[in-house]
């Protein structure tokens, strides 16, 4: 029973402890899956397709940068103007449809608003108070919502269609998943290419080295299975591992 539903079929889950049907294919298999290393163009198809898909590593225009690229952006659709500046700049800017207008600033300038249709005006306060404030955007392409929190320097990507949370972490590089139905939290670490499953009931912390072709998952305690030294606080509690 300790499984992970990508999409939400009986067979599209990620075994912890192993036994059932219920796997989750890493380097292959069918489209409803996670590719952490391997694969072609090093990405993790989310729903399934060409286009559903976030990059690790690298790859096509359809992915997530996290580290590195020009001026440190995050692609959602591809192409040069449809990116999201995390570290700054004044008009690093995301278009939700294109042109100049239809832009969120995330750190400078006057206005921190998100304009949904178009206008000066149009802007969503979540938290309120300062100008740094929560900001949400949904992606119609990829069906993405994405939530910024200035503050923490938190990017949070929602999909809708497998409710699936996805956190990325600017400064460690931590790209962070959060599966809402099973309470799993998914680190993984971009540089070493390494899954980490933290069972947020049993505080329980899994390590999956995915730098093999066949991604080994490591079964001896002292390697994988780790007793969190305190209860999960917050998202941030991954810098204690």
């Amino acid at each position: 029973s300790h499984c992970l539903p990508i999409v939400g079929g009986c067979s599209h889950c990620l075994p912890i402890v192993g036994g059932c049907s219920h796997c989750l294919p890493i380097v292959g298999g069918c489209s409803h899956c996670l590719s952490i290393v391997g694969g072609c163009s090093h990405c993790l198809p989310i729903v399934g397709g060409c286009s559903h898909c976030l990059s690790i590593v690298g790859g096509c225009s359809h992915c997530l940068s996290i580290v590195g690229g020009c001026s440190h952006c995050l692609p959602i659709v591809g192409g040069c103007s449809h990116c999201l500046p995390i570290v700054g700049g004044c008009s690093h800017c995301l278009p939700i449809v294109g042109g100049c207008s239809h832009c969120l600033p995330i750190v400078g300038g006057c206005s921190h608003c998100l304009p949904i249709v178009g206008g000066c005006s149009h802007c969503l306060s979540i938290v309120g108070g300062c100008s740094h404030c929560l900001l949400l955007l949904v992606d119609v392409h990829t069906a993405f919502l994405l939530l910024v929190d200035v503050h923490t320097a938190f990017l949070l990507l929602v999909d809708v269609h497998t409710a699936f949370l996805l956190l990325v972490d600017v400064h460690t590089a931590y790209l962070l998943l959060v599966d809402v139905h099973t309470a799993f939290l998914l680190l993984v670490d971009v540089h070493t290419a390494f899954l980490l499953l933290v069972d947020v009931h049993t505080a329980y912390l899994l390590l999956v080295d995915c730098v093999p072709v066949f991604p080994c998952l490591c079964t001896l305690p002292n390697r994988c299975l780790f007793v969190l030294s305190a209860t999960l606080q917050s998202l941030g509690l991954y810098a204690t591992i």
